[in-house]
């Protein structure tokens, strides 16, 4: 009988009660076991010793030469920036080598106290150094704001290259800083005890940041030290005095 059960239990694809503990025992083994998770470890940033950059001069053509073009004014920045760009983008930027605004530093009174300022030098005007040829004419001419080349007839004229030195030498502050008094002016003086006075400047010390002007007191020119934001440039009639 026992026999025949066990022959039936096969025969219906039923397992048998002996069969089916090692599958439960398996199952039991999965449910129980756990991952092991290895701990993280923490590795120490480095922060990597600072390279120093190297500027790359491109190399100047032999035969560039620098020319002045008329821009409108205001435009100059933009004008420059943009010769730059289209010579870069037509692979011309081996012909045109740079631009050049010349400025320069000037000591002026703002709101009663003296700075340095800069001042265009030519108004309307953007030096150009590069190889004259088709293309890069071709290529100025049409940059917006571009009115012309500075000629004589059709052709460009060339600048002297000390001439242009001297002005990249005010643009970066290697000459030392214009100012908008100069012997001879006559000025007022608007602060202190000689304020509403006239005189003219007998000297002026940059350095100091002052002036020595000659004031007429009783009869007789006195020089007297005023600094720059002391005194208004004079535009009334001259002779003046107090």
């Amino acid at each position: 009988m026992a026999k025949d059960k066990e022959l039936k239990n096969a025969d219906s694809g039923q397992d048998t009660p002996d069969q089916d503990k090692p599958a439960r025992k398996a199952t039991a083994l999965r449910k129980d076991s756990t991952p092991t998770i290895e701990p993280i470890r923490t590795v120490e940033a480095t922060t990597p010793e600072p390279v120093e950059a190297v500027e790359t001069e491109k190399p100047k053509p032999e035969n560039a030469r620098w020319y002045a073009i008329h821009t409108y004014s205001g435009h100059e920045a933009k004008v420059s920036r943009n010769i730059l760009l289209r010579a870069d983008y037509e692979g011309l930027s081996h012909l045109i080598v740079r631009t050049f605004i010349p400025e320069e530093e000037e000591m002026r009174v703002v709101a009663g106290k003296t700075r340095k300022v800069k001042r265009k030098l030519f108004p309307g005007y953007v030096f150009i150094e590069m190889v004259l040829d088709d293309p890069t004419i071709q290529l100025v001419k049409s940059t917006t704001g571009v009115t012309g080349f500075l000629s004589s007839g059709n052709k460009p004229i060339s600048l002297k290259e000390n001439e242009v030195r001297h002005l990249e030498d005010l643009k970066e502050g290697k000459q030392p800083p214009r100012v908008e008094f100069e012997k001879g002016d006559i000025v007022r003086v608007t602060q202190g005890p000689f304020a509403e006075f006239t005189g003219k400047i007998d000297e002026v010390m940059i350095d100091k940041q002052k002036l020595r002007v000659l004031i007429e007191l009783f009869g007789r020119d006195t020089p007297v030290e005023l600094a720059f934001n002391e005194v208004d440039k004079e535009i009334a009639d001259p002779s003046r005095k107090h």
